[in-house]
């Protein structure tokens, strides 16, 4: 079964290679602007421009606020533009973003920096790769979706080791010119020439995977009350993670760790999250995304458990990598999901509001774990907070998976 999956996904990879290649790249790229490669700079950060853990947490709320506004136009152009053209205008600017980043002395420029990497690294090149995937393939959507978001677990598993092993030996405003450098080296030209020759065409679509008989427009999708279930359980797992790795340094003084226990735990990440990212598409193209919804959060729970009542440092191994199962697993499954409730028509549409949202959810929790930090609170009770919100996440997305089931 094994060998007909892997053959299956090599026939995918032909379909269409460069768009397949492209989708790598951009969740790649995503590494500079996501929280847990921007929480190796914080010491630096809030020892230079004089920061507490709820100042840096209070600014990067409102730059990740600001450059969440921005993802509903980023999805609309999607469904109008030229997707090469649109990749290279986030990359322009999530490298001037970083480049900000390297000289931000103020608070001004470090939340001009923070808005940018935000918006163009997490947000948005998420947008482009799993939209252009998700339109172009159909019945083996789950497949293509799998080998595009390798790129996640890849950044998370090399540019922690990077910037971790660079932050040793340079300051940190070099570590962000060092990214901007890749991004203009690399993502750049790879995305010109990957994108040059792809003209939108689409695969046929698998009836079985489309739960919409109707067009969905955005107005249609705001009305309809299942959509609401459905995202709140999808926002509990960006946020929650986005906080706990936003101050990892400071679980990892709480549980008397080595601080770099943490960026080798992220390997253990990293894996589990590709070995799932890869595996889930044959689930989904199976039983439909819709099917996943409830199951895919209960890693994450299982690792919160973990995380709370372990005190060794594999403590944090295991909830890492039960973390990155969640997030494998989930991304492919919500993301198929989304494309098989509502159509793809609008989807560039749809994804951009999903991805505010999320990236809302992610501004949240850094400054309400900044000043739970900074009041005092254990790092257990925090933890003890963020099950109770994965435990309703998971019963959220059980519901889901019902009130969307096709009528028999």
């Amino acid at each position: 079964m094994m060998k007909t999956y892997h053959t299956d996904l090599w026939k995918t990879f032909r379909d269409d290679p460069r768009l397949i290649l492209f989708g790598l790249l951009a969740t790649f790229f995503t590494g500079p602007g996501q929280s847990y490669l921007i929480s190796f700079f914080l010491p630096g950060i809030q020892s230079d421009l004089r920061l507490s853990s709820s100042q840096v947490g209070d600014l990067y709320f409102v730059a990740t606020l600001g450059g969440s506004l921005v993802l509903p136009l980023i999805g609309r152009l999607m469904d109008r533009s030229d997707l090469g053209r649109l990749s290279l205008l986030m990359g322009f600017f999530l490298a001037f973003g970083c480049v900000l980043m390297s000289l931000a002395v103020e608070v001004w420029g470090l939340v001009a920096g923070l808005l940018l990497i935000r918006c163009f690294g997490q947000g948005a090149l998420s947008v482009i790769s799993s939209t252009a995937v998700a339109r172009r393939f159909g019945q083996n959507r789950g497949k293509a979706l799998s080998l595009v978001t390798q790129g996640y677990p890849l950044a998370e598993v090399i540019l922690p080791i990077i910037i971790s092993t660079w932050l040793i030996y340079y300051d940190w405003r070099s570590g962000w010119v060092l990214l901007a450098a890749m991004i203009l080296v690399f993502y750049m030209p790879a995305s010109f020439f990957l994108l040059k020759p792809v003209k939108g065409r689409a695969l046929p679509q698998a009836p079985k995977m489309e739960l919409a008989a109707k067009v969905w427009t955005m107005q249609r999708i705001l009305l309809d009350y299942r959509f609401y279930f459905a995202m709140a359980s999808a926002l509990v797992l960006p946020g929650a993670l986005t906080g706990l790795f936003f101050y990892q340094v400071e679980i990892a003084l709480a549980k008397s760790w080595d601080i770099r226990v943490m960026a080798t735990a992220f390997i253990f990440f990293g894996v589990s999250r590709s070995l799932l990212g890869l595996s889930i598409g044959h689930a989904i193209d199976r039983w439909t995304g819709r099917s996943l919804l409830g199951f895919v959060g209960i890693p994450f729970l299982l690792g919160l458990i973990v995380l709370r009542f372990g005190e060794m440092e594999w403590t944090a191994y295991c909830f890492l990598f039960l973390a990155g199962v969640s997030v494998g697993a989930g991304g492919n499954a919500r993301t198929a999901f989304w494309a098989e409730a509502y159509g793809v028509k609008h989807l560039g549409a749809l994804r951009g509001l999903i991805a505010f949202l999320m990236v809302l959810s992610t501004a949240v929790s850094t400054p309400i774990f900044g000043r739970l930090l900074d009041w005092g609170t254990p790092i257990d009770r925090i933890v003890e907070f963020v099950i109770a919100l994965s435990l309703l996440g998971v019963i959220f997305g059980f519901i889901s998976s019902i009130l969307y089931r096709p009528a028999s």
